[in-house]
């Protein structure tokens, strides 16, 4: 008995070395659609009539064929004869006779296939390989996302949201400038919210929402501040290998530029000038193109002064107030002011002249 086991193993493993060398594959998997596969055997295999090929899908049992039947290949499952199939869900789609090559139909939509793979010898079938396995594309989306929106904007991040399409998930592109990215059914994208970080998919263009995401939303993250992005939203259904995407895909059809907003600058120092005069300094910030200084003469800004109210100082960070009322207290903000946004006001100082 223990011979036997040996013996039946090495036989296994000699057939795997044979059907998965480099140069030679046994079965060729192409064209894979919603409902249908073609297959291709490769006639030069050492065995190749005495094969046998089983097609179930991974989670059914497998069944093996019986030595005494006689089987008929078939290259449509959807109404299989008794004499097609070798048990529930095992459907026989080559007998040795058939084509070597067809499209196999009847499938289900995302769903993984596997093809058992035999040989026949005189007292029966020899399972020789399991491992060639595919999924069927999922049904694409009938609706393309419509709409992009955007919430939470800060100088680095912002939330987006895709609406209006019909698809299970949405893949979510975002870049710098326009491009001409569409994606591929089945194409492998990972994704990582903080921008730069998932897959490039063309220069530029980074994924930031994928696979799992059922929300169709994005907390971006990793963002340059007073920079403007263009989002792009993709509406599919499936994932991994049977991911189908809308057959409305335009390029930039439904983008949207949203700019981020501008640092806000730091108020460092307030510094007297004489009995009425002083100087604020601030922090300069990145996209801003000026800055405009904010003086009241209350901490919550209520009461402004009429000639030092607000100033739009262009791009300094050093300004002096002069000709002020003496023996008064003033309270200093600033903010930055960039070409399609602004920032939040810095932190407040106060001074007494």
């Amino acid at each position: 008995m223990r011979h036997s086991l040996i013996n039946i193993l090495f036989f296994l493993f000699v057939g795997f070395g044979l059907i998965r060398s480099e140069d030679l594959e046994i079965v060729k998997i192409s064209d894979v659609r919603t409902r249908s596969v073609e297959l291709e055997l490769n006639e030069e295999f050492e065995q190749f009539n005495k094969l046998f090929v089983v097609l179930r899908k991974v989670e059914d049992t497998l069944v093996k064929p019986r030595i005494n039947q006689e089987y008929l290949s078939i290259d449509n499952i959807e109404s299989p004869d008794s004499i097609s199939i070798t048990g529930i869900g095992n459907y026989v789609v080559y007998n040795g006779k058939s084509s070597n090559r067809y499209t196999l139909e009847g499938l289900v939509p995302d769903t993984f296939y596997r093809l058992d793979l035999y040989l026949k010898e005189k007292s029966a079938y020899s399972l020789i390989d399991t491992s060639f396995t595919f999924t069927t594309m999922a049904l694409s989306p009938e609706k393309q996302t419509q709409k992009i929106m955007w919430s939470s904007q800060t100088h680095n991040s912002m939330i987006v949201y895709a609406a209006g399409g019909s698809g299970e998930r949405a893949l979510i592109a975002v870049s710098k400038s326009i491009n001409d990215f569409v994606p591929s059914d089945g194409a492998d994208y990972i994704a990582d919210s903080s921008f730069g970080s998932g897959t490039e998919v063309v220069p530029g263009v980074f994924i930031v929402s994928a696979e799992f995401d059922s929300s169709k939303s994005a907390r971006i993250s990793n963002l340059e501040p007073g920079t403007d992005y263009y989002i792009t939203a993709f509406e599919f259904n499936g994932k991994n290998k049977s991911k189908s995407f809308s057959k409305e895909l335009v390029p930039m059809k439904n983008a949207v530029k949203i700019p981020t907003l501008i640092q806000a600058p730091g108020l460092f120092k307030l510094e007297k000038s004489g009995d009425r005069a002083f100087t604020a300094e601030w922090t300069q910030v990145k996209g801003a193109v000026s800055y405009e200084l904010e003086v009241a003469f209350d901490i919550n800004f209520e009461t402004i002064d009429d000639i030092y109210g607000k100033l739009d100082l262009g791009n300094l960070n050093t300004f002096t107030l002069d000709e002020l009322p003496a023996s008064t207290k003033y309270f200093v903000r600033v903010r930055a002011l960039g070409k399609s946004s602004g920032s939040g006001y810095s932190n407040v100082l106060s001074i007494k002249l």
